[in-house]
């Protein structure tokens, strides 16, 4: 008896010293970390967000992009309107949209020779096919093909851009648009706590790369662009784009992986959304969407917020919904404080869910510990009683 109480003691103090390890780990720990994903689709405005949280969360005076960054920002907004420039006039030929004038479409043409990115030959075309009647009738139909969305805005600051001594804005920055290959990481530094910001592409191709760091995460925040519900997928294009991430998100929310994970999705680019509808109205949304039934923008935001929930397959499972425009430093900033305040909730429940654990485990091993005490008290009276009676008989 002595022997079998002896072995499950040791058992015992071998969990308990595990469990001290645990709690001195945490205790070493300066700050506790959350690791959150953001996913989406290709052109949702993940890297958008990932600027914003950057910006927002530069220490001690350190710049947030430094000479090198922008100089490199400066290469990609110059080759983007290029190559903006090229689609447009691709986009002529396929709308049928003809140019203003003959000089239009010569204008076009040299304009694809160019191979040397935004040279002086290239601002002298684009400059003036900018201006031309047709160009600017086919940038209206930019939902009929693939354009990004920020191709006016860098249009506009041509001369700006094309100067000997430009350097990107923090605004030209965050319209930028560079597909993400690979994964990018952010950590933001808070108060009382870590946050690891985890970015992957969003294009088909690069969605293989997330399944690494899926296990773990805190929480996931996933983006779509709402304004994209008239607009179809570069790779495929019979797909159309919103659709396309109403079922991404619904294979994301509904994974294994995820069972535990803080769910925070983003209806991004509201500001797009709401430029459309100002254009267009309802029957625009009906065009595509014929179960839409709304007559309000309001009624819009509630139908497609609806159309996300609805491929949850977990009605129990919370999802915390903001409708965003990543380009909007106040507008996201208020949004990213949200986000990390229900972080920080859902922190500080899983680390008093742990104590809890312990302290539970703690009061079984001491509880078990009076009972093996309890019992070798028994046993040795029992010892004594039975010398005893050999003493007696």
């Amino acid at each position: 008896m002595g022997c079998k109480c002896s072995t499950q003691e040791k058992e015992l103090r071998g969990k308990k010293n595990t469990i001290d390890g645990v709690i001195k780990q945490e205790k070493a720990s300066s700050k506790p970390q959350a690791t959150v994903l953001l996913l989406g689709a290709g052109a949702a405005g993940k890297t958008t967000v990932m600027k914003q949280m950057q910006m927002l969360h530069t220490r001690n005076g350190k710049p947030t992009f430094t000479g090198t960054d922008r100089k490199q920002f400066q290469k990609a907004i110059r080759d983007n309107i290029v190559a903006n420039m090229r689609r447009v006039c691709a986009a002529m030929v396929k709308l049928d949209i003809p140019y203003g004038s003959p000089e239009g479409l010569e204008q076009a043409k040299l304009l694809v020779d160019v191979t040397e990115g935004l040279t002086s030959k290239a601002v002298e075309l684009i400059q003036a096919l900018w201006t031309d009647p047709g160009i600017q009738l086919c940038l209206a139909r930019s939902s009929e093909y693939h354009m990004e969305d920020s191709a006016r805005y860098f249009f506009e600051n041509l001369a700006r851009i094309s100067s000997s001594t430009y350097i990107p804005t923090d605004q030209d920055i965050l319209l930028c648009r560079v597909m993400t290959t690979g994964v990018r990481e952010v950590v933001l530094e808070e108060e009382n706590m870590l946050i690891k910001v985890v970015d992957v592409g969003g294009q088909r191709s690069e969605r293989r790369k997330w399944i690494p760091y899926f296990e773990g995460s805190t929480a996931v925040i996933f983006m779509a662009a709402i304004s994209e519900y008239d607009q179809f997928l570069e790779e495929q294009g019979s797909q159309n784009r919103l659709l396309e991430a109403i079922t991404l998100f619904g294979q994301v929310v509904n994974s294994r992986w995820f069972l535990a994970s803080h769910f925070i999705l983003f209806l991004n680019k509201v500001d797009l959304l709401a430029t459309k509808y100002q254009e267009r109205g309802d029957e625009s949304v009906r065009q595509y969407w014929p179960d839409y039934q709304g007559t309000s923008y309001q009624d819009v935001l509630n139908f497609f917020q609806a159309k996300f929930l609805e491929a949850s397959q977990s009605k129990q499972k919370t999802i915390y919904t903001h409708f965003t425009s990543a380009v909007d430093r106040s507008s996201i900033s208020l949004v990213i404080d949200s986000v990390k305040i229900n972080l920080m909730s859902q922190m500080l429940v899983n680390m008093v869910n742990r104590v809890l654990s312990v302290l539970v485990y703690s009061m079984a091993v001491s509880q078990t510990a009076k009972q093996y005490s309890l019992t070798a008290e028994i046993g040795d009276l029992e010892n004594r009683a039975y010398s005893h009676a050999l003493v007696v008989c």
